[in-house]
């Protein structure tokens, strides 16, 4: 491999070369002093007039666009396959509209443009119609990103019309104007151990598809409908939606005079959920007989499996189903808190009343997306109540379901959760699950725990946190606040990482017995196939 630097339009960039480049632009790497959005756009220009896939790094701080750059938007169309990161994770990189410019969006992407944004801010994005920050209409990956307070008359913060990753990423506090307050979906979109968080609209709050999505390990909470419409997290209208270890919560939808579903309304769709907790979602101000606090299914196919459904409420005089209204089929293990209002048919392991959950957790949702959720408590019926055979591998929080599997988005801790990281002092968390190399997990003290009383015997750390046992075991402060962490080193073979796999987790006891788990995003790399 060989690296070259060169100079593009007055731009200083390094492009790699590898074997089976022909051509310096088919690998270009441009890079963009802070604030400079000059700089920005001309290398936008330059990796889309140029075969290959392009990088462009993008130092700390925010480019503030002032004027359109072209039709309703503040940078150039991509069109060619390209990559905007930011070069460091502690200090924001944000990319947004100045507050006082004329409305425009910030990004859009052809039908033959490939755009992956990792690291970044994404604000203040203010297109009329389809789209406040992004129309997608080619491929378009949100990777440990932000999208937030952005504004349009109709169609989302995020309008996708082709396909859309969305992974560890918030979007948060947009208002889509008429559907779809943080996503709007005609195309394919996976949102994947992400928030959609305080998003507006007048249907279809948090997200509105008409095509097909999938929401795995993902949070969608406190977003709204106006005091007329439906779905408050989620409005399918007659897509297809598959729902994983994700909580919905605290959504509500106005559903004044037509379908309700405060979490979930689906019309005309097809929609499953699967070891997911949909609690608290209200449907408020209804004077028609729909309610669905919870769930309004409308004229669709809706499934449940291994779910939580209750604790969910509406308003009104004689509106019914506060969790939920229509029919719902029940592949068995459900929980269904309040099932008068619906029809559905409960199966023998079907189980109704109070889940025993404790309140809303809200942690990190600020930096740890997706990881809002129910705990639960101990002696709750959800305990060990699941179809072991359709429970995934690993829970909404990445830990792993061990023995008889719980129904709901989260398995019970019964064991204390503490923070670890991996590759301690890296930002990366990259693991070679082909290396024979060792790697080194840092478990933290802090709020009462010493992580220094884990006893060494007890410590496995691995795909499931059930795997590998340390090869060696030291006592430091790794993170400067004044107490000794523990390090902990594995050899890698024996964690049972594969390419797979997204986050890892670390279990043991301390010294009087009680157990511990933590758990951790990885990146796997050096695979034979491409990982997101």
């Amino acid at each position: 491999m060989k690296s070259v630097t060169c100079l593009i339009l007055g731009l200083w960039c390094s492009a790699v070369l590898t074997a089976s480049s022909v051509k310096l632009a088919e690998a270009a790497e441009f890079w963009c002093p802070a604030e400079d959005v000059t700089c920005l756009i001309a290398a936008i220009n330059e990796a889309n007039a140029m075969p290959g896939e392009h990088t462009i790094n993008l130092e700390p701080g925010s480019y503030t666009l002032q004027t359109v750059d072209n039709g309703l938007n503040g940078l150039p169309v991509i069109s060619g396959s390209i990559r905007i990161q930011a070069t460091a994770g502690d200090v924001p990189t944000t990319i947004e509209r100045d507050v006082n410019a004329l409305p425009f969006r910030i990004f859009e992407i052809s039908a033959a443009g490939e755009l992956t944004l990792v690291g970044l801010v994404i604000q203040r994005g203010s297109a009329p119609v389809v789209g406040a920050a992004i129309l997608n209409s080619g491929v378009t990956s949100l990777q440990d990103s932000l999208v937030r307070d952005s504004r349009t008359t109709t169609n989302g913060a995020i309008s996708n019309f082709g396909t859309l990753f969305v992974i560890r990423t918030i979007i948060a506090d947009n208002d889509g104007g008429h559907e779809g307050g943080g996503i709007y979906n005609e195309g394919d979109a996976i949102v994947e151990n992400s928030s959609i968080v305080r998003n507006g609209s007048a249907d279809g709050g948090g997200i509105l598809n008409h095509g097909s999505l999938i929401v795995k390990n993902s949070a969608i909470i406190s977003n709204s409908t106006d005091v007329a419409q439906a779905g408050g997290g989620i409005l399918n209208l007659g897509g297809s939606v598959e729902i994983v270890n994700s909580t919905i919560a605290n959504n509500v939808a106005g559903g004044a005079f037509g379908n309700g579903g405060g979490g979930i309304a689906n019309i005309g769709g097809d929609l499953s959920v699967t070891n997911s907790t949909i609690r608290e979602n209200q449907v408020l101000f209804s004077f028609a007989r729909r309610g669905g606090g919870g769930i309004d299914n409308d004229g669709g196919t809706l499934r449940l499996k291994n779910t939580i459904l209750a604790g969910n409420t509406i308003a009104g005089p004689i509106a019914t189903g506060p969790d939920c209204v229509g029919t719902i089929t029940s592949l068995g293990n459900n929980l269904v808190g309040d099932p008068i209002g619906c029809e559905i048919n409960l199966q023998l392991n079907d189980l109704t009343g109070d889940p025993g959950l404790g309140p809303l957790v809200e942690i990190g949702e600020d930096d740890s997306p997706g990881k809002a959720f129910y705990p639960i408590l101990a002696g709750s019926v959800v305990i060990d109540s699941a179809n072991l055979a359709a429970c995934p591998k690993k829970d909404q929080l990445g830990n792993p379901r061990v023995g008889i599997c719980d129904i709901g988005a989260v398995e019970f801790q019964g064991r204390r959760l503490v923070s670890v990281d991996i590759r301690p002092r890296s930002d990366a968390n990259r693991i070679n699950p082909n290396s024979s190399q060792n790697i080194n997990v840092a478990v933290f003290s802090g709020k009462g725990f010493d992580a220094t009383t884990l006893d060494p015997n007890t410590i496995r750390f691995g795909a499931t946190g059930t795997e590998a046992a340390p090869v060696h075991v030291g006592r430091r402060d790794v993170d400067g606040d004044g107490r000794r962490d523990l390090v902990v080193r594995f050899q890698i073979p024996h964690t049972g990482i594969s390419c797979a796999d997204s986050s890892a987790t670390l279990t043991g006891n301390v010294s009087t017995g009680a157990a511990i788990i933590g758990s951790s995003p990885i990146r796997t790399v050096q695979c034979r196939v491409n990982q997101r």
